[in-house]
C-alpha cells in the first residue's frame, strides 16, 4: 500500500527556497554548461574537436561557475548543522570526494583535478542540503518546476534560436537534432528522461494536474524524439519498461515482490544478453552503427589504459578533455581518430579518474542502493517517492552503460542519485525500526 498524503508546506511554488535553488539546479542541469558557452562548438569543426573547440576554461566559464557554487555554499551554511547530519549517512560519497581531491597528488594535470574535486565535494554537499532542507516530495515538486523550466525553454531556444537550440555538427547525420538549453543533443535526452520519472511518483488527484502531467511527458517524447537521440530511445523505453514492472510487481503480495523482481531482473538479463550476442545484426537491421558510433573502438582503448593504472587511475577528471594530444588520453585519440571528450561508459570513466578504489566505492553504493530498494519492496507501506528512489538508482545503471551520469562535477544527474541513495537507506532504516523485536 502507497501513501500519498500530502502537507501544506508541500505548496513549494511559495516557498523563497525554491526559486533560490532553481539558480544552481538549472546550472547543473545542463551540466555546468549554459548554452551560450557551447554555441562556439556547435558547427563541423566541434563534431571531432570539441576537446579543443570548447576547451572548458573559458573567460564565460570562469565568470559563470563561482557565483553558481557560491549561491550553493551559501544555502549549505544556512542549514549546516543538519546537512552535516546527513553527510554522516552518506559517507561513500563523503569518501569519492575526497578521493577526488587527494588523486590530485598522481593526477596528469593537479590543478585540474583540484579544481574539479572542489565542485564535487560542493556538489556532494548540494545534495545532502536537498535531503536536509526539503521533504521528499517537496523535493520532487521543486525539481518538477525545474523540469517544467528547462522543457519549455528547450523549444524556445529549438524553435527561435536555433544558433543554440540546433546541433550543427553534422556528425552521424545528427544536423538538425533537437538540443534546447543543453550543450549536445545526448545530455538534453538523459536529463529531461530524469525529470520526467518524477511525475510518474507524484500524486495528481485533479483533472488539472492530469492534464498537466499527460502535457510533461508527451512534451518530453517529442523533444526525444526531435533531438534523434539513440540513446535518449534506449533509456526511454528501458524507464517504462522499468515502471511497469515495478508498478505490476506491487501487485503482487508483499513477500512475493522481491522474487518477482528477481525473476524479472532475470529474464532482462537473458534478453540482454541475447541482445548483446545478436546487436551488429540488430543495429543493421534498423540502420544503425554496428560500432554503436565508434564507441566500441573507444570501450577497447580506454580498457587499456585503464589496465595500466588499475588502482588510482590518472586523477580526477585528468584524462579527456585537456587541449592538446596531451597525457595518456592521446593515446584514446589516436585509437579512435577523432578527440575523444570521454569513455561513453560511466564505470570505464570513473576507473580511469580514480581507478579501482573509486570504481569499487561507485559499486558499493550501488550495491547498498539495490539491497535498501529490496528490502523496501518486500514491505506492505511505502511511499510513492520510495518508488522514485528506485526508479532513479535504475535509470542511474542503464545510463552509465553508454554515457555517464556517476561522479560528474556540476551535473544534476549525480546530486539526484545521492538524494536516492540516501533517502532509500532512510526508508528502509524507517521500516526496520517498524517491525516488532
Amino acid at each position: 500500500m502507497q501513501s500519498t498524503a500530502t502537507a501544506p508546506d508541500q505548496r513549494v511554488a511559495h516557498l523563497a527556497v525554491t526559486w533560490a535553488l532553481m539558480v544552481p539546479m538549472f546550472f547543473f542541469a545542463c551540466k555546468g554548461v549554459l548554452w551560450f558557452q557551447s554555441a562556439e562548438g556547435n558547427n563541423n569543426i566541434g563534431a571531432y574537436f570539441s576537446g579543443l573547440a570548447v576547451g572548458g576554461s573559458g573567460v564565460s566559464e570562469r565568470l559563470t561557475l563561482p557565483p553558481i557554487l557560491g549561491i550553493v555554499f551559501a544555502l549549505v551554511l544556512l542549514r549546516l548543522s543538519s546537512t552535516l547530519a546527513v553527510a554522516a549517512r552518506g559517507k561513500v560519497f563523503i569518501g569519492l570526494a575526497v578521493l577526488a581531491l587527494a588523486s590530485t597528488i598522481w593526477s596528469q594535470f593537479p590543478s585540474k583535478s583540484f579544481s574539479f574535486a572542489v565542485c564535487l565535494l560542493i556538489n556532494t554537499f548540494f545534495a545532502f542540503y536537498l535531503v536536509a532542507r526539503l521533504k521528499p516530495i517537496q523535493l520532487m515538486r521543486v525539481l518538477l518546476i525545474l523540469g517544467w523550466i528547462i522543457l519549455i525553454m528547450s523549444y524556445c531556444f529549438s524553435l527561435f534560436l536555433p544558433k543554440y537550440g540546433i546541433d550543427h555538427r553534422g556528425s552521424q547525420g545528427s544536423i538538425g537534432a533537437w538540443q534546447g538549453v543543453f550543450a549536445h543533443k545526448n545530455l538534453g535526452a538523459i536529463m529531461l528522461i530524469f525529470l520526467m520519472t518524477i511525475v510518474f511518483y507524484l500524486p495528481a488527484k485533479s483533472l488539472l494536474a492530469k492534464v498537466s502531467r499527460a502535457m510533461y511527458i508527451g512534451m518530453t517524447l517529442v523533444f526525444l524524439v526531435l533531438s534523434q537521440s539513440t540513446t535518449g530511445y534506449i533509456i526511454c523505453a528501458a524507464l517504462f519498461a522499468f515502471i511497469f514492472a515495478l508498478k505490476s510487481a506491487r501487485a503482487f503480495k508483499a513477500r512475493d515482490r522481491a522474487f518477482v523482481v528477481v525473476v524479472g531482473l532475470s529474464v532482462a538479463l537473458a534478453l540482454g544478453a541475447l541482445v548483446a550476442g545478436q546487436y551488429e545484426n540488430i543495429l543493421r537491421v534498423i540502420g544503425k552503427d554496428p560500432s554503436l558510433t565508434g564507441r566500441t573502438g573507444i570501450w577497447a582503448a580506454v580498457l587499456m589504459s585503464c589496465l595500466k593504472h588499475p588502482i588510482t587511475g590518472y586523477g580526477y577528471r585528468a584524462f579527456f578533455g585537456t587541449a592538446g594530444l596531451q597525457g595518456e588520453g592521446a593515446n584514446v585519440d589516436v585509437a579512435a581518430g577523432w578527440m575523444v571528450t570521454g569513455a561513453h561508459n560511466g564505470f570505464l570513466e570513473v576507473w580511469l579518474d580514480l581507478g579501482g578504489l573509486g570504481l569499487g566505492m561507485v559499486i558499493l553504493s550501488f550495491v547498498k542502493a539495490v539491497k535498501d530498494s529490496i528490502y523496501c519492496l518486500r514491505q506492505r507501506e511505502v511511499t510513492q517517492y520510495t518508488d522514485w528512489y528506485i526508479c532513479i538508482i535504475f535509470l542511474t545503471m542503464i545510463s552509465n552503460l553508454d554515457e555517464q551520469t556517476v561522479l560528474i562535477p556540476n551535473y544534476l544527474a549525480w546530486v539526484i542519485y545521492i538524494v536516492a541513495c540516501i533517502g532509500l537507506a532512510d526508508e528502509a532504516r524507517k521500516l526496520r525500526a517498524r517491525l516488532p523485536a
